[in-house]
């Protein structure tokens, strides 16, 4: 956990996910809470998406869609985050966010996808 100023997540697989939960009102204990809230999803986001772009899986038509809906809700998940302006609208929203409604959304808009494209 970092104090004041810290941001969240990283840029793992180059996607630049970040927060700068410093920029939130809120008590030091509910910052701290969002930030743990933002770096666990996008911790989700940043494995999946090296998981899902490198090695043998990288190759799998499958594992392609699969980062791709990961790059999209991490940049979802950013535009909601850059909306709020307390930690307690984080706290709020950690359902929504947590990693397996990630993983659940991920799998879901594969899916989806995947058999849309083997109808053609």
């Amino acid at each position: 956990m970092g104090g004041r100023g810290s941001s969240s997540g990283g840029g793992g697989a180059g996607n630049g996910l970040s927060f700068d939960a410093s920029k939130l009102s809120g008590s030091e204990k509910q910052k701290a809470w969002a930030k743990e809230i933002v770096d666990s999803a996008f911790r989700t986001i940043n494995n999946n998406i090296k998981l899902n772009t490198t090695g043998i899986r990288g190759q799998n038509a499958r594992s392609k869609e699969m980062a791709e809906n990961y790059k999209k809700i991490g940049k979802e998940i950013k535009g909601k985050l850059n909306t709020l302006t307390n930690a307690s609208q984080v706290i709020d929203i950690r359902d929504a966010i947590s990693s397996s409604r990630i993983n659940f959304l991920a799998n879901s808009w594969t899916n989806q996808n995947m058999s849309k494209k083997n109808r053609k």
